[in-house]
């Protein structure tokens, strides 16, 4: 899907994964819907898709709003809110679009997953045994260094060093 014309570009939210940036991107849209409707609903009355016009107002009551609407906003003023908010609402759509076309491109399958976790597991378990060497040679060096620093500080003397 093209953005839609005259319509800035925008951009995907920062965040690490692709899930929680379609998360933030919704909440965007639900929350400009709701401007949209808020903001509709003060600007014009609501009128019947097919032009019939709601006969359960009384006419007086209709009057009344229709002059106070008249003095918000004219007719080309009202077109020209819907179509920027349409516009919006189209931005918004495009760039979830785009977000949920990555989003194969980064979901992997269960067994890759899981191969991964192996993988991490024998190289865990491997680290694991180094380090158990690397420990006892640690503990040789010292037992060394300890048994060479006691000779030589006791060395002709009657000194014992535990």
């Amino acid at each position: 899907m093209q953005p839609p014309i005259g319509s800035s570009s925008l951009q995907a939210p920062p965040a690490r994964d692709p899930v929680t940036k379609l998360q933030i991107l919704l909440g965007n849209l639900l929350k400009h819907f709701t401007d949209v409707v808020v903001h509709l609903s003060e600007m014009a009355p609501p009128r019947s898709v097919s032009g019939a016009v709601d006969v359960s107002e009384s006419s007086e009551m209709s009057a009344t709003s229709n002059v106070v609407i008249r003095t918000a906003m004219t007719e080309e003023q009202l077109n020209e809110f819907i179509l920027s908010c349409s516009k919006g609402v189209g931005t918004l759509v495009h760039t979830i679009e785009e977000e949920i076309e990555k989003l194969p491109e980064v979901i992997q399958s269960q067994d890759e997953i899981e191969s991964q976790i192996r993988y991490l597991e024998e190289e865990n378990e491997a680290a694991a045994a180094e380090l158990k060497q690397l420990v006892a040679a640690v503990r040789s060096v010292r037992e060394t260094l300890r048994t060479a620093y006691r000779e030589a500080a006791t060395d002709g003397t009657r000194i014992t060093i535990d």
